[in-house]
């Protein structure tokens, strides 16, 4: 039985699976400019580069990581 675009079954709603909402959501941030040797450093280590920039500037403000 469907009920608002839900699948419900004996009367409960199937919970959808995926991540938990953050309590602190990462924000975009527009027209970030780096220089094209950084960026091109933390590309060479293939996929995550941007949580490894995020990472490294956590530590140089002296944030917990």
């Amino acid at each position: 039985m469907f009920a608002r675009g839900e699948i419900v079954i004996d009367g409960s709603p199937l919970r959808r699976g995926g991540r938990p909402k953050s309590l602190a959501p990462k924000k975009m941030v527009n027209h970030l400019r780096l220089d094209p040797d950084v960026l091109a450093y933390v590309q060479a280590d293939g996929p995550g580069w941007q949580t490894r920039i995020n990472e490294t500037l956590r530590k140089a403000a002296g944030l917990e990581a």
